[in-house]
């Protein structure tokens, strides 16, 4: 069997091999040592030149994994290579082989990895920095090429082998970021409302900032019936939309037909399953018998599947063609795939082919096919642009390396992956609301080009789309109804028939484009402006200087004037700028008479999330004309920017404790209660929840997620259970108590990692026992050494203990509350010297995160910012670390309560994001980014 017919399932429309490598029990080493090798040897998109990126990209990743880790690479004029190491507040100089290739970046990255290791900075027992690192080094060469760890794998295969719950969408890396390539039909999300190309930002409070595919799939999956919750930034939406969507089993029902008027047939494909060919023959068939003369195929939402289906689906419309070829760094993957010999006849009558942005891989293989050997017309939006094919090498470790090791591509050499298949005619869908057009920005980029080589346009206002009602279908059908079909039959000549046909799609676009320019008033369908306009007599004013605040409504004025006798219509401001809510927003100004001077006010929303930021925002005076129906046109007139500043008002997060006390502790398993109070909920925290989180599947959380009700500014008491295995366990139990407000997305984490030991060693006594403190007078919310401090002994001296642990007694006052003392400050008394000491008294106690406050400004130019940075914490500080653009640049390691300093960082060139990371040393921890503008460029 040859691979690509091996390509057997496909995750997410990523063509998929797996197999299962030889190699032994991986250690770190191994785990460098393999994605090195298999990158050499079977890496498609891996260029020789890129080593130097690649170890770059790997330093940076252990910058990011651990927060007590800052390593730099000096710039050194002799042939080694030379690394600084700083943890906490010592600094190592290492020496290094200089790297001329991978197996020297693998070689250096194995050593660093030894040297923390060997200082106690990585998890190395499961392997888990090698993991991070072996991933980033993936990453850095494409974007669907990842490591699998071993708790992810079992779950990644039987999910290529498509029993598994979800959501029901397919997701794809697109320019950085977890877009959703298409909701699947039918399912919950597609139920829910969750459209192609929307972005996912947070995974319930989880950032999808920088997130692998792996670990999206991880948190999106789940049991049927269980909940999780999306926040989905979508164009021209005014804020992150939030989805609840509980998870079913996802059957797909890959085909539906029927017979439209005039005979024309209709399949819509849905995905490409294993018997997808088999439904498509009996759904044709069925249609011939019918009496069909031409076809409606509809791929739109169709996310790909399986390569061998496409093939034969595609070979039923084509004779003696090329339908794809793939291209690998093997020889063998080097090949094309003909048509030949189908089991059915072969329909020879004219095709139109539906496409979307969430059509994808498999489909756009058949998409490719038809169009590029011009047996059809393909009608609607630019697809995804998925063509890449990968192989999964198991390892003994139970890890895998998914390594991308070709791409395919349509007839006439087209690389569909990034580029997708483009429409001959485009469909895109725009809407007026509120005073703005809401156009995507693909209408844009399009609306901006020039002259009459562009290819038919048409920008619509869509309906329900129901499926007695679909505009690219009664569009198609026309088409199929024309006059001209009679003479064309789509086999090789559709250039010919779009040029001929020119007038009559001209009359049925501009119909089509009434559905949006009719909710517009004022608006010219026919206003005659063209190249020729003289637009200079028109002038445009706006503040140069702009304070905006997350959650508000901003009003801005433009000063609008007409120095000429002529008057203009269909003018429209459109925004530009690098920050996305900013960006390609589209102000209806209207007509403005000769000599009239106007201020137009123009609505902007900034959503809650938005952080503190300093933006550039361009303000384009544009004519928009529909003259040419099939070629709108958008005009730039005159231009001008401004400053733009938003301020987010500080989040004032609640004090907290949490207790963590034994409940059960059984032959073969120990439950845990986990007790979190905070203390005085503020009136902003109206969707504010604490989350128990954990990567440990062997931990089962009852009652993980609590949202918080601060209506009476009342302090609020939730519950959780813990239960754990006890031979699966053997060093610690690890899990995080998040605080989250998701209208900000402010949040806190506090991760506690408690010995197992400790914990299994538990036992109560049978009645209470009496102690003393001799040491410090402290008690804690857990056996462990990164507990909180829950309270101080005012009063007294004298505790009753319930329990005790190795290291630890567990004690109960007298309102029952239970606290833990280290048995190294107490000491057991006697019946007959308990009358010698006091009954204690403990005054509770709570934590609080850390507190960051950053102040930036432009220096030496405009190419370097001065940060001043004052970060505050009840106890103690354990580390700052600070990132520009997700790289660490900075590690403050000072046990201060207060650090406050300056210092210059140099921007990149756009848009830069400033991230602040403090720790405390109780390890509570938070997060606070700034986004600023680089005006040199």
């Amino acid at each position: 069997m040859n691979l690509i017919k091996y390509c057997l399932k496909i995750l997410l429309a990523c063509f998929l091999v797996i197999l299962t490598s030889s190699s032994t029990y991986a250690n770190n080493e191994e785990i460098i040592d393999s994605t090195v090798y298999y990158i050499e040897k079977n890496s498609y998109f891996y260029e020789d030149s890129a080593f130097a990126k690649i170890f770059a990209s790997a330093i940076n990743s252990i910058n990011a994994f651990s927060d007590e880790v800052f390593i730099r690479i000096l710039n050194t004029p002799n042939e080694n290579l030379e690394i600084e190491v700083k943890v906490d507040n010592t600094n190592e100089h290492i020496v290094l082989k200089k790297n001329r290739n991978l197996i020297d970046v693998g070689k250096n990255l194995n050593t660093i990895i030894t040297l923390l290791e060997e200082k106690d900075i990585a998890n190395h027992k499961n392997n888990l920095l090698a993991y991070h690192v072996a991933n980033a080094v993936l990453q850095e060469i494409d974007e669907y090429s990842s490591i699998i760890e071993p708790d992810d794998l079992n779950q990644f295969l039987v999910e290529t082998k498509g029993s598994f719950g979800g959501i029901g969408i397919v997701v794809g890396i697109r320019d950085e970021k977890l877009t959703i390539i298409s909701p699947i039909e039918g399912t919950p999300a597609s139920k829910a409302g969750i459209n192609a190309n929307d972005v996912i930002r947070r995974i319930e409070s989880n950032s999808a900032d920088g997130i692998t595919l792996e670990r999206a799939i991880q948190l999106l999956r789940g049991e049927k019936g269980t909940g999780t919750t999306l926040y989905i930034e979508r164009e021209n939406a005014e804020d992150l939309i939030k989805f609840d969507i509980i998870r079913d089993i996802i059957n797909i029902e890959s085909i539906s037909s029927k017979i439209l008027e005039n005979n024309i047939g209709y399949i819509k494909i849905k995905s490409f399953q294993s018997n997808t060919f088999e439904q498509f023959q009996e759904a044709f068939s069925s249609l011939r018998g019918g009496g069909i003369l031409s076809l409606i195929l509809d791929l739109r939402g169709n996310p790909g599947g399986l390569f061998d289906q496409a093939l034969q689906i595609s070979n039923i419309f084509l004779k003696n063609k090329l339908i794809v070829s793939t291209k690998g760094k093997k020889s063998n993957m080097n090949r094309p795939f003909f048509t030949a010999a189908a089991p059915i006849k072969k329909f020879t009558g004219p095709i139109i082919v539906l496409v979307d942005r969430g059509s994808a891989s498999a489909s756009e293989i058949v998409a490719g096919a038809l169009k590029n050997n011009k047996r059809c017309l393909i009608i609607g939006e630019t697809t995804f642009g998925k063509g890449t094919v990968q192989e999964v090498y198991e390892q003994n470790d139970g890890s895998a390396i998914k390594l991308t090791i070709a791409e395919y591509l349509s007839p006439k050499n087209y690389q569909v992956h990034l580029n997708g298949i483009r429409p001959d005619i485009n469909f895109v869908s725009a809407d007026f609301k509120n005073g703005k057009l809401l156009f995507d920005k693909e209408a844009t980029e399009e609306l901006l080009k020039p002259g009459l080589s562009r290819k038919p346009y048409i920008i619509y206002s869509p309906g329900e789309n129901t499926a007695e009602e679909d505009e690219l279908i009664e569009f198609s059908q026309a088409i199929l109804n024309s006059d001209y079909m009679k003479k064309f039959s789509f086999n090789g000549n559709t250039d010919n028939f779009l040029s001929l046909m020119e007038n009559e799609l001209s009359i049925m676009a501009r119909n089509i484009t009434k559905s949006l320019t009719s909710k517009i008033d004022n608006f010219k369908i026919k206003n005659n402006s063209g190249a020729n306009t003289n637009y200079k007599e028109l002038g445009l004013k706006i503040n140069p200087e702009i304070i905006l605040d997350s959650g508000k409504t901003k009003s801005i004025v433009a000063e609008i004037k007409n120095n000429s006798k002529e008057k203009f219509s269909n003018l429209v401001l459109v925004t530009n700028s690098e920050n996305t809510f900013l960006n390609n927003k589209y102000f209806f100004v209207g007509t403005l008479k000769g000599k009239e001077n106007k201020r137009f006010k123009m609505e902007l929303v900034i959503p809650s999330w938005a952080e503190d930021s300093s933006d550039i925002i361009q303000f384009a005076l544009s004519n928009l004309s529909f003259d040419d129906p099939l070629r709108p046109r958008l005009t730039s007139i005159k231009e001008v920017s401004s400053d733009i500043k938003i301020k987010r008002p500080e989040f004032i997060f609640p004090k907290f404790a949490y207790r963590i006390v034994p409940k059960n502790n059984l032959d073969e398993n120990v439950e845990l209660g986990l007790e979190i109070q905070l203390k005085k909920i503020q009136n902003n925290c109206d969707e504010c929840y604490i989350k128990i989180l954990t990567r440990d599947k062997n931990l089962i959380i009852k009652d993980k997620n609590h949202k918080i009700n601060s209506l009476d500014k009342k302090d609020v008491t939730v519950n959780s259970n813990l239960l754990l295995e006890k031979n699966l366990y053997s060093d610690f139990i690890n899990f995080t108590i998040r605080f989250h407000d998701e209208v900000s997305h402010s949040f806190f984490d506090k991760e506690i990692s408690i010995p197992f030991e400790e914990i299994n060693s538990f036992v109560k006594f049978q009645e209470a026992v009496n102690y003393r403190f001799t040491g410090e007078k402290i008690v804690f919310s857990d056996p462990s050494n990164n507990a909180i401090v829950l309270g101080t002994i005012t009063h007294g001296n004298l505790v009753d203990a319930i329990g005790e642990t190795i290291n630890f007694l567990l004690v109960a006052t007298e309102d029952k509350r239970l606290y833990w003392a280290p048995k190294s400050t107490t000491f057991k008394v006697s019946q007959d010297e308990k009358g010698s000491f006091v009954k204690s008294k403990i005054i509770g106690q709570y934590e609080e995160p850390p507190s960051i406050n950053i102040e930036t400004q432009f220096s030496e130019g405009n190419n370097k910012i001065e940060i001043k940075s004052s970060v505050e914490d009840a106890t103690n500080l354990k580390n700052i670390n600070y990132f520009i653009n997700e790289k660490k640049f900075r590690l403050v390691s000072q046990k201060r309560k207060s650090i406050k300093e300056s210092f210059r960082v140099e921007l990149g060139p756009g848009r830069n994001k400033l991230s602040v990371v403090a720790i405390d040393a109780k390890n509570i921890k938070t997060f606070k980014n700034f986004f600023i503008t680089n005006h040199e460029e």
